[in-house]
């Protein structure tokens, strides 16, 4: 039950109760707010702040309800029981000058539409509907408490600042209720927070109507998915709401707007634990000096008649037959059957000899600070608006008390208060995405699902809208929060493929270099000379530079390595080949044609030169037109930084004019394949570029197909496997001969091989005897047996 409160400028005070047919327990909250406004106005009158004079006052219950608000504002402003009807009140002198209240917007919302008439000030300590902003309406209303439209305002700011998106709002049909859901709402939408229902209940409380809606309310807040609902409603109907939501067994999170926020009425109710969180907003609170004493003490003060006090002090110390008959529920916590009567009863009641001298601590323990206040603030203000008017100093007020109440209202100094608490506590429609998934934004724009980040994105924070895609040089796995550095991957030195092929390249160093000095020791010898002479040395050195370009595949490629790998290799092997070509021709000229015919086409060193300033000439043009380059391929967890060759077609004209020739060279060592048996150049050299032949050839396909780390390995396996053929075919079988058949290393064993060729064969060939003069050699078999036994003796074991 609420109070408007009326103040008077009387010498009598006065509290007219009202019935109020549908209470049946004494409202403790507005109790002790009125009790306020008479402790308030008793100090005043103590201080001598008007001097002269004394304020009086006249307390009505408006029962919670306007119509019972506008019938006692008619009394009050009425004049020996009548109303005067006039078309301006300017000069109306009602006894009554100021009023105090009313609680409930809906009834200060009635009282000031009939008080604006008449422009008397009207100051409520708790109506906050926005409405009652609108001075052209209202121009005669003031309040202590702020507007619903700061409240509603800082309820938005709340929820966006702790990510609540998804709320329900549950308001009453009347001003209060309606305008605060509007505010709400207003503010919701600028911040982004999602209704998920909103229902309005009837003000009318107890009625069929008002039953059956918290009814339906509550099924919908028990099928809901939002744990936050915002109330905006009187205490008396957040009552039979809450009641419902303990009977339905639902926990929910309630946000309470002042005007329940901190009703003692609403905390009284059976296992009100069992609704779950309650977080209200509330006014400015305040300590009001002396006034905790004089509820310890109260009495209805001397020549004051106070209907309320006296109402109260039965309830509480009075003992009756629902008492005596219910001493079990009073000790009792199990939640029996109590008549409102008991719910405030003392302990002590029927030990209590005279219930109207009986006091005790219960109206302090139930004391709302912030009701209190605000009611002594609006009796400050007005008192201080009076003392303005009337021109009072210390001693004396120096205007006559017969003026209209519309002087006061310009003497009023607005108090504007706000006070929230602050939670702690989530609530969204879907549950908030944590870092390294995104939000899916369904049709409602505050419900979502959770979509993992795709692999190469990251979401490094919770609730994102989109996934941030890593670095080119990063990489990150679905559903990742951060990105990792990829891994940088080029043919190390220590790895174990690399090692093999480096030890087989050591392994042809060594050899060369053997072959060197074997070659240097021996050089005058037929196994020397056939091996080439002069020119084995310009193989030696040619494969050693072939060698040495593997080194350039192998570590972290660079623009240099990238740039020499290719042609030095190219140029080399041609050399090489070249040298082998010129060997394949001699021999092709000695024994396969008269030598005096092609002794004008063999010139060993142009040939040489030619063919490999060919080579030279092209690697040249694939340098300055289109250079390699360092090559950075990126994969999903790696980088693999390799040599680009700039032109695939300058590399694989390069392989293939080496390959053409080889070709020629096994060509010509093919046709000159049955040689004697001593002199074998043309099976090695045709057995060489075969290997040549098949390697190069099958690495084209192996080498495409394997695009990775491991490809410029593949390649430098080619390069050994040449060299190897090339050097096992044309240099080791000549060292094995100087070091190891060194009986068979002359002159003589070379001719009777190629006499005994000549008599097994009857052709007549030229051989090629020394490097600086040929020798040719022209008989019949038969001729030759006697010489050729001879021979055969001699150099039996060769």
């Amino acid at each position: 039950m609420l109070l408007l409160l009326l103040l008077l400028m009387i010498k009598k005070n006065i509290f007219f109760k009202n019935s109020c047919n549908n209470f049946t327990i004494l409202d403790i909250k507005s109790f002790v707010r009125s009790l306020a406004m008479v402790y308030t106005i008793d100090s005043i009158n103590e201080q001598n702040l008007l001097p002269g004079i004394r304020l009086g006052y006249i307390i009505c219950s408006t029962c919670a309800s306007a119509s019972k608000a506008i019938q006692a504002t008619l009394g009050f402003l009425s004049k020996n029981g009548t109303l005067p009807i006039s078309c301006s009140y300017e000069d109306y002198l009602p006894m009554v000058k100021a009023v105090i209240g009313a609680g409930y917007s809906e009834e200060s919302i009635a009282v000031a539409n009939i008080l604006s008439r008449f422009l008397m000030p009207q100051v409520s300590y708790a109506s906050s509907a926005p409405d009652l902003s609108d001075k052209l309406r209202y121009p005669s209303f003031f309040r202590t408490v702020p507007s619903d439209v700061y409240q509603t305002e800082a309820l938005a700011q709340l929820f966006s600042s702790l990510n609540w998106n998804w709320v329900g709002i549950i308001s009453s049909d009347d001003s209060y209720g309606v305008s605060a859901l509007r505010s709400f709402l207003s503010n919701a939408e600028n911040v982004d927070i999602c209704v998920e229902y909103q229902l309005t209940i009837s003000s009318f409380v107890g009625t069929p109507n008002s039953n059956l809606e918290i009814t339906k309310a509550v099924q919908t807040i028990k099928s809901s998915t939002a744990e936050v609902i915002v109330v905006f409603m009187k205490a008396e109907l957040v009552i039979q709401l809450l009641t419902e939501v303990i009977n339905q067994n639902i926990s929910k999170t309630w946000i309470a707007s002042d005007a329940w926020s901190t009703a003692t009425i609403v905390a009284q109710i059976n296992d009100f634990y069992k609704v779950g969180n309650i977080f209200g907003f509330s006014f400015k609170n305040g300590i009001i000096d002396g006034f905790e004493d004089y509820l310890r003490n109260l009495t209805p003060g001397p020549n004051a008649v106070n209907a309320f006090i006296e109402e109260y002090k039965r309830s509480r110390f009075g003992c009756n037959e629902n008492l005596t008959n219910s001493s079990e529920c009073m000790s009792s916590s199990s939640g029996c059957a109590q008549s409102s009567s008991i719910q405030i009863a003392s302990p002590e009641v029927c030990k209590i000899k005279n219930p109207l001298e009986a006091n005790d601590d219960f109206l302090v323990e139930n004391l709302d600070h912030g009701g209190t206040y605000s009611t002594y603030l609006a009796v400050k203000a007005i008192a201080e608006a009076l003392q303005s008017l009337l021109k009072c100093n210390g001693t004396v007020c120096n205007q006559s008390l017969n003026f209209p109440p519309w002087k006061v209202n310009k003497f009023f100094t607005k108090y504007t208060f706000i006070h929230c608490e602050l939670m702690h506590i989530f609530e969204q429609c879907s549950e908030p995405c944590k870092a390294g998934t995104v939000k899916n934004i369904s049709k409602i724009s505050c419900c979502f699902t959770c979509v993992p980040c795709p692999a190469g994105y990251f979401s490094d924070s919770d609730d994102m809208q989109k996934c941030t895609p890593c670095q080119s040089y990063q990489w990150s796995e679905i559903g990742s929060a951060f990105c990792l550095n990829k891994t940088i991957e080029y043919l190390h030195w220590e790895d174990g493929f690399s090692i093999v092929l480096l030890s087989f390249t050591a392994l042809g160093f060594l050899s060369l270099l053997f072959t060197t000095v074997v070659f240097t020791l021996h050089f005058k010898t037929p196994a020397v000379k056939v091996a080439g002479g002069d020119m084995s040395y310009i193989i030696v050195i040619s494969l050693m530079l072939s060698f040495g370009s593997v080194f350039c595949f192998f570590g972290n490629p660079s623009y240099y390595s990238c740039s020499i790998q290719q042609p030095l290799y190219g140029i080399s092997f041609a050399l090489c080949v070249s040298c082998i070509l010129v060997k394949s021709l001699r021999i092709f000229l000695a024994f396969r044609w008269k030598f005096e015919n092609g002794k004008k086409l063999f010139k060993p060193y142009f040939i040489i030169t030619f063919f490999t300033g060919l080579q030279g000439l092209l690697c040249c043009m694939w340098l300055t037109m289109k250079s390699p380059s360092v090559q950075m391929q990126y994969f999903e967890t790696s980088i693999l930084i390799q040599c680009d060759h700039g032109s695939s077609e300058a590399f694989g004209i390069m392989l293939g004019y080496i390959g053409f020739l080889a070709l020629i060279c096994f060509l010509l060592a093919y046709k000159s394949r049955k040689l004697p048996r001593r002199y074998k150049e043309s099976s090695f050299i045709t057995f060489s570029m075969l290997v040549y032949l098949f390697v190069w050839v099958s690495f084209i396909p192996i080498y495409i197909k394997n695009v990775g780390v491991y490809q410029p390995a593949i390649q430098v396996a080619a390069i050994l496997a040449s060299n190897y053929a090339v050097t096992c075919c044309h240099l080791m079988p000549k060292c094995y001969i100087i070091l190891f058949k060194n009986d068979c290393n002359n002159p003589e064993s070379y001719i009777k091989s190629i006499r005994d060729s000549i008599r097994l064969h009857g052709t007549k060939l030229s051989v090629i005897l020394t490097n600086n003069a040929e020798k040719a050699i022209t008989s019949t078999p038969g001729n030759l047996d006697k010489y050729a036994n001879k021979l055969r003796r001699r150099h039996k074991s060769c």
